[in-house]
C-alpha cells in the first residue's frame, strides 16, 4: 500500500484556553485559527549513561523531564469585523499579553474644545476610561477611524493622545472595541492541535512566552507567538467537525504612524514581547512541567525601518534619549482597524548606511511603562 504524503497547506490549527494547567480540553469548531506556518516540538530529553564499564560503547540511556513547545511563525491578525467582538486569534493574543476588555460603547461628540479635548453626550464619559484606545470618526476627515488613547476622563469630557487631525465637531462618533493590555501574570495556558490528512498532534499546557506583531507597507498585519508546553499527544483528540473562523486580514497599505502626534513615514514596524516565562519542570516524582511563572522582567522591543528623508524626528529622539509617543495603525474602516499604542518609547541611534541607491535607517527601541503594565496596548476597532 503506498505511503500517503501529508500536505502542509491542507493542515488545520485549533487553539483553546485551559481552565487548569495542562488539563484536558475538548476542542470545538470555533477554536479554529487560520495560520501561515506553525511548528510543534517534543523531546523526551533522553541522556546517555556515563557509567564506566571497561568498554568504550554506550549501553544505556535515561529519561529526563519532557520538553515540548510551539512556534507559530506567522499568522494574519484578523479583526472580527464587529466592534467589541474578539477575533479567532484572541486566545493567543490575550494570553500572550495578559488581559482583554471588550466594549460596544458608542456615542457622539457634544462639543469639541481642541484636537485633544472634547465632550461626549451626557452620562457617556465613563464608558471611555483612561488607558483605553478608542475610535473617533470625524466627518471633517471623511469619517475614517482615528485611533486615540484616553489620557483623562472627567465626567463626560475626554482628553486623548496623540492629537487628532482637527477638533471634533458635534455629531462625530466615538466608539470602543477590543483592547489587549499587559498584566503581571499571564492568565491561562493553552491547548493546541494540528491536523494533517492522516497525522495529528496536540500540545497541552502551552504558554505564550514570546508574542510579536508586524505592520509592513506591502503586506497584511501579521503576528507570531512561541513558547513552551507540558507535553505532546499523538494522535490528537478527535478533530472538530467544523473549522469556524471570523474576520479577514488588514493591509498595511492603509495606515499611518504618529510619532509625538506627527506623521512619520516608515516601511516596516515590528513589536516583540518577551514574557520571560519558564516552566516548573524539575520536581522529583514528575516527568513533565507542573506550572509556569515569569522568571524575569518583561521586555518589549521595537524596530522601525524607514527611508532616509529630510525628516529626522525619530533620529533626533534617539540622539536625545527622549521618550516618544507612538501610535501606529492599519486599516481605516470600522471593525477592521488594528492599532498599536506605545505611550513611551525610547530609541537607539541607528547605523547610517552608505549605499548608492535609496538609503534606509533601521531603528531599535524599547517600550516603557508609565504607571505599570501600560507600555503597549493593542486595539481592534
Amino acid at each position: 500500500m503506498p505511503v500517503l504524503q501529508q500536505i502542509g497547506r491542507t493542515g488545520k490549527f485549533f487553539v483553546a484556553e485551559e481552565a487548569t494547567y495542562a488539563a484536558a480540553v475538548v476542542l470545538a469548531g470555533g477554536d479554529a485559527m487560520r495560520h501561515l506556518e506553525v511548528g510543534f516540538s517534543y523531546n523526551l530529553n533522553r541522556s546517555n549513561s556515563l557509567e564506566r564499564r571497561g568498554t568504550p560503547g554506550l549501553l544505556d540511556r535515561f529519561s529526563r523531564h519532557i520538553v515540548a513547545g510551539f512556534d507559530l511563525r506567522a499568522a494574519y491578525l484578523n479583526p472580527s469585523g464587529t466592534l467589541g467582538t474578539v477575533g479567532e486569534s484572541d486566545p493567543i493574543i490575550k494570553n500572550g499579553m495578559g488581559a482583554v476588555s471588550t466594549s460596544t460603547a458608542a456615542t457622539t461628540v457634544a462639543s469639541g474644545s481642541s484636537a485633544t479635548v472634547f465632550t461626549v453626550q451626557a452620562g457617556q464619559g465613563t464608558n471611555f476610561p483612561v488607558g483605553k484606545v478608542i475610535a473617533i470618526r470625524r466627518a471633517a476627515n471623511g469619517s475614517i477611524v482615528e485611533p486615540r488613547r484616553v489620557t483623562v476622563q472627567a465626567t463626560d469630557t475626554l482628553t486623548v493622545s496623540p492629537a487628532l487631525g482637527g477638533t471634533p465637531a458635534s455629531g462625530d462618533t466615538v466608539k470602543r472595541g477590543v483592547d489587549y493590555t499587559l498584566a503581571n501574570l499571564l492568565p491561562k495556558s493553552l491547548v493546541m492541535a494540528r491536523y494533517l490528512a492522516n497525522q495529528s498532534f496536540e500540545l497541552q499546557g502551552a504558554v505564550v512566552d514570546k508574542l510579536g506583531f508586524t505592520i509592513n507597507g506591502n503586506d497584511e498585519v501579521k503576528f507570531r507567538a512561541s513558547g513552551p508546553a507540558k507535553t505532546q499527544i499523538r494522535p490528537a483528540q478527535a478533530e472538530p467537525g467544523a473549522f469556524t473562523t471570523v474576520g479577514s486580514p488588514v493591509t498595511g497599505i492603509v495606515g499611518a504612524m504618529l510619532l509625538n502626534g506627527t506623521a512619520y513615514k516608515l516601511t516596516n514596524f515590528d513589536i516583540e514581547i518577551n514574557n520571560m516565562i519558564e516552566l516548573v519542570n524539575d520536581s522529583v516524582g514528575q516527568s513533565a512541567a507542573e506550572d509556569y511563572y515569569r522568571n524575569g522582567r518583561r521586555d518589549i522591543t521595537l524596530s522601525v525601518d524607514a527611508r532616509i528623508t529630510d525628516d529626522a524626528s525619530l533620529y533626533a529622539l534617539a540622539e536625545a534619549a527622549s521618550d516618544g509617543n507612538v501610535m501606529i495603525h492599519a486599516g481605516n474602516t470600522e471593525g477592521r482597524v488594528i492599532a498599536f499604542c506605545m505611550p513611551r518609547s525610547e530609541w537607539d541611534i541607528p547605523d547610517t548606511p552608505d549605499d548608492e541607491g535609496a538609503l534606509r535607517w533601521s531603528f531599535k527601541g524599547v517600550a516603557k511603562e508609565i504607571l505599570g503594565n501600560d507600555e503597549l496596548i493593542v486595539a481592534l476597532l
